[in-house]
């Protein structure tokens, strides 16, 4: 069993640090976390919902992990490029380097530096003097000081015992919301009855995922998902890891049930913004523009074209997806002549179609479209 890395969180607003990754597991788009045993090996993955107070850099690799994997870790270098690999990879990198080293590269900010030589178990001596760096960066009085010194020292010292402390004092099952607890004994009637009857209460997402896992999607589940999504949010900005689990599975039903138009439009100015990919990293970007299709086979009006529009002057997509939107779009046989001249003048002028132009597959498509709508208008 496998979880993909779809981002990594921090509470550092510049990033710095290690990363913390958030994973995936198809076709679930919950988020989880990892947690460790004692030899810094995956130990087991649990739901993570409220991530909404850290900050969120995408992944680039998008790794799969499994218990047992050594903990993936990832930073930005001295370039701002993220870094991504594991424990035994940077134990490798770092292997035979004398002590001292992350002392000497003061490019990387001093909490990158920190965490690392923690994660590396680097020498004593060479963590002292990290730690000396960070609180004369950070803390501003002696007794501060002083006192975070030998906090980390004596950490340091007593690590087998608090590994131990933990063992003893760990639940076996992490502490999160009991579903099984509080939804265990509903069956899908009664859960759908129950949703229906309790919008507003916290615990509705949490049940509403859990009919969506147990149950077939339908119409009623859709609607439920939506009219809860519509009532708390205006702007995904403020979503929690709840809400972007409930989000992104919307959007993947959006392509079989007739969506809402005041969603469909939220969705949409979400996308135009990229606001979608900044703020919901595991959405990738074929779900969003099957989505995008779908509502444009549906509702392919001038407003709608004038969509279409912004989404591809926005640049949010790469030249693949690009192609095949204004494939399904261009090729639509229910286009009015309106539409074609809206789009048509757009692949002769948009700044973004003429970059993807030096692209010679997606060069011969927009040659091919452009015949194509020549020989109708003839």
């Amino acid at each position: 069993m496998t979880f993909r890395i779809t981002h990594y969180i921090t509470l550092s607003p510049n990033r710095n640090g290690l990363l913390y990754p958030v994973y995936s597991q198809a076709p679930s788009n919950i988020p989880l976390v990892h947690q460790v045993d004692e030899g810094y090996r995956i130990s087991s993955f649990v739901e993570a919902y409220d991530l909404e107070n850290f900050h969120a850099t995408p992944s680039i690799n998008c790794k799969e992990y499994s218990i047992g994997d050594h903990c993936p870790l990832a930073y930005f270098d001295h370039q701002r490029r993220l870094v991504e690999l594991d424990l035994n990879e940077l134990r490798l990198g770092f292997a035979g380097l004398k002590e001292g080293i992350l002392t000497e590269i003061g490019t990387l900010p001093v909490l990158t530096r920190l965490h690392i030589a923690r994660a590396l178990q680097r020498p004593l001596g060479e963590q002292v003097i990290i730690w000396q760096d960070f609180a004369t960066t950070f803390l501003k009085s002696d007794d501060e000081k002083r006192i975070y010194l030998q906090a980390q020292i004596t950490t340091h010292k007593s690590e087998k015992q608090i590994w131990q402390s933990i063992r003893e004092t760990t639940p076996k099952s992490p502490v999160v919301f009991d579903t099984d607890a509080f939804f265990g004994d509903m069956d899908q009637t009664q859960l759908r009855l129950w949703l229906t009857q309790n919008r507003s209460d916290f615990r509705f997402p949490y049940g509403w995922l859990r009919l969506d896992r147990e149950s077939e999607p339908d119409d009623q589940l859709f609607a439920l998902g939506i009219n809860w999504f519509l009532s708390k949010y205006t702007e995904l900005k403020n979503l929690s890891g709840v809400s972007l689990a409930i989000f992104s599975r919307l959007i993947s039903l959006s392509r079989y049930f007739d969506s809402d138009r005041d969603f469909s439009e939220f969705a949409i100015d979400s996308f135009v913004q990229g606001d979608i990919f900044r703020y919901v990293p595991p959405l990738n970007e074929r779900l969003v523009v099957d989505f995008l299709k779908s509502l444009l086979n549906r509702y392919l009006q001038f407003d709608r074209a004038q969509t279409l529009l912004e989404i591809l002057k926005s640049s949010h997509l790469s030249v693949d997806t690009t192609a095949i939107l204004l494939d399904a779009a261009l090729r639509d046989e229910g286009m009015s002549q309106s539409t074609r001249q809206q789009l048509r003048k757009l692949l002769r002028q948009s700044a973004h179609i003429q970059n993807l132009r030096q692209d010679l597959d997606f060069n011969e498509l927009v040659l091919s479209i452009l015949h194509e709508l020549s020989t109708a208008e003839d």
